[in-house]
Order: C-alpha cells, then structure tokens, then sequence
C-alpha cells in the first residue's frame, strides 16, 4: 500500500463510487422507463425546445400524469413530431409531404366575460401577431373529446394557418375557457376522485415553452355579465332570477367545500352552467397555470387594461418577446378602433343586479380575491368593494 494512504478512506471511496453507480443506474433506468410508454421515440411534450437553438429540457410531468392525457387525446399525440423546429415563434413541424404544422406560440386563456375580445383585437395589431382567422377555436377544452368533437386536431391545425405565416409570426389561440373548463372529465375518469390533470398540464404537455396570458375582472361583475350573456334563453333572464339563482349556487358550492378540497369543487362538472360561480374563483385556476408555467404566465385586471391600454398592451408585448412598437402608433390605433364586445342596449334594459345580490357576492368572492392578491403579489387583484362598486358604468 502506498505510504500514507489510510484503508478505512480507501474503503470509503469504492463505496462512495458504487452509490454513484447505482443512483446513476437507477436515474437513467426511471428516465428510460418514462420514454418507454410511447415507444422509442422521445415525445416533443417531454421536452422543452427552446425556439433558438432546438436544446431539449425535460419537464416534471410525472409519467402517470402524461399517460392519463395521451390516453385522453390520442388523436392529437399520434401526430405530434419527436421534435419541434427551431427558429419559429409557434411550435412547428413538417408532417406528410413536408407539409408545415403550427401549434400556437401563444394562448390567452381566459377569462370570459372579462374583455378577452377587446383585448385579443388589439393585440393582435402588432405586425408580428397573426390576426387572420377566429380568436376562439375551443379545441383543447371541447373539441379534442370524442363525444363532443367537432373537428378533428388536424382540422385545428388546418384552422392555424395562414398566409401571413413566417418565422417570425406569432400565432396566438385566444379561447377563453382554456383556463377553467375540463367539464365531463368525471365520465372519462369515473373511477377517480379528483380531476386527473388541468388544462395546464394538457398544454405543457404538448408545448411546454408556449406563453399563457390570462385577463381577468371583478368577479362579482364578470358574472352578471356572463349570466345575461350566455344560454339560449337568455331572453327570460332578469336582475331578479339572477338573485335566485346565485343564492341556490352558493349555497350548493358552500355546501360541497364542506367535504371537498376547493379545486375539486372548481372542477366539478355539476357545476351550475347558468351561474357559473366557480369560474369566478381565479386562485383555483391560476394556481395551476402558475405551478405549470411560471414565469411564462401573465395574469393582467381587465379595470387596468380598460383605462390605460398602451401600457398594459406594451407589457404584454414585452412578455411575448416580441418587438416594441412606437407607443405613438400604438395610441393612434387605439383611438381609432372601437371597444369590442360591449354591453348591448337589451342588457342595458335588464338593469343591475340586485345590490343584496352584490353584497352576497362580494361576501363570497371576497377571500378568493385575496388569495389572488397573495399569490402573485398584486394588489391589483383585491377588489376593494364598497356599497356602489357592484353597478356596471
């Protein structure tokens, strides 16, 4: 033995290379084993690629997790690619007869009755924002289940074209029920307890780098509007019907917190569809964006954006990495564009809703609000109600 070598140490390193062997044995084996349920193949969805140099990133999406959403959309993972090109702002590949396929770089995914029309309108002004085609396609919250399907993901796919597409161009999906809807998920899972993944896993799954942008009102407000807005009969509804019907969901809401976790009363499909009170609870949502894509989720107040458009719309420009127009053409465009998707003159002559109503509300919304504020650290996002705050402009 070589002088001054000491054979407890000597000992102590073989052992210490043996654990390196079997952890990286066992790391490698867990990797593999991952890869292995979709074949030899490594799924785009596992990898994060970033749009300059293609480089992967594997993601924390746990192999249960990715399972249960590829068994729920085999449609749409038969046709992804291995991998995505780089060098594109939209998440592109070339299918057959090299034909060029595009994800969205980009969503914003919610929330209704919150000005997301106004807003996506505006957006969509810069040079580099594709602005052909609808803003809402739906396919990730309806139409990708077979029961409910109306077109197939390559008919969305063929729904993202555009002339106007290059390199350079962003694509962005604006339906505002990606955030909150995974309504029927309880019939396609019945044996489970909770929803099984959130519209956040199934879009990172599929594009984990894409850019989440959500924009969001007083609660209270969004759902009297949503209210008066949505449903074939919305000609039969009144101030006073309203009052009814959000004090049987509040109760039946309340009543279902008092055995369950709140996001599994957020997710639950018995929800009312006439009073959607659960949409409203942002927290419940945000959190699982926020969790999934971090930095890569905005989250903006429709108050904010309503009285100050040119900053908020230079922040988002900023968020999507996209070059800043002259804040002088951007106002110039503003001014002469109209609002979008306003309060018509027959939901002016429902009138406001009932100021009890308003009071319940804000009561029920209230801590929500708060938790909001908390989590991002935004103050903006409180809603400091008071007796009048409730009656629309």
């Amino acid at each position: 033995m070589p002088t001054g070598m000491n054979p407890s140490n000597n000992r102590k390193s073989e052992v210490k290379v043996l654990l390196l062997v079997i952890l990286t044995g066992s790391t490698l084996m867990s990797f593999l084993y991952i890869l292995n349920w979709r074949g030899d193949e490594t799924p785009a969805f596992l990898t994060k690629i970033s749009t300059s140099t293609g480089k992967r990133v594997p993601q924390p999406l746990d192999s249960s997790t990715l399972s249960m959403i590829r068994a729920d959309s085999l449609g749409v993972f038969r046709a992804l690619p291995t991998d995505f090109l780089p060098g594109y702002r939209n998440f592109c590949w070339h299918g057959n007869e090299s034909q060029l396929h595009c994800l969205p770089g980009a969503y914003l995914a919610g929330i209704s009755k919150c000005g997301s029309t106004d807003f996506y309108r505006k957006l969509v002004w810069h040079h580099q924002i594709m602005s052909s085609g609808p803003k809402e396609h739906h396919f990730w919250t309806l139409r990708r289940l077979e029961k409910m399907r109306e077109y197939s993901f390559e008919d969305y796919l063929d729904r993202l074209k555009s002339e106007e597409f290059t390199e350079s161009s962003l694509r962005i999906d604006g339906s505002p029920s990606l955030i909150w809807n995974l309504h029927g998920w309880e019939s396609r899972f019945p044996e489970a307890d909770k929803a099984p993944y959130s519209n956040a896993d199934l879009i990172y799954s599929v594009t984990p780098g894409a850019k989440i942008m959500a924009i969001v009102r007083d609660p209270v407000k969004r759902l009297y509007s949503d209210y008066l807005y949505f449903g074939k009969e919305r000609e039969n509804r009144t101030a006073h019907s309203f009052s009814l019907e959000v004090v049987k969901e509040v109760k039946r809401f309340s009543a279902c917190l008092e055995s369950r976790s709140l996001r599994s009363c957020c997710y639950d499909s018995d929800n009312s569809e006439r009073v959607r009170l659960h949409v409203g609870i942002y927290i419940c949502y945000i959190r699982d964006w926020k969790e999934r894509f971090g930095s890569n989720l905005l989250v903006l107040p429709m108050e904010g954006y309503s009285s100050s458009h040119v900053p908020h719309l230079m922040e988002v420009y900023r968020f999507l990495e996209l070059p800043l127009p002259r804040e002088v053409d951007l106002q110039a465009y503003i001014d002469s564009a109209p609002l979008q998707n306003t309060r018509n003159t027959w939901d002016k002559n429902k009138g406001d809703m009932r100021e009890e109503t308003a009071v319940l509300l804000q009561d029920f919304y209230g801590k929500y609000n708060r938790e909001l504020a908390e989590y991002l650290d935004d103050s903006r996002f409180l809603y400091d109600y008071n007796s009048t705050q409730w009656r629309e402009n």
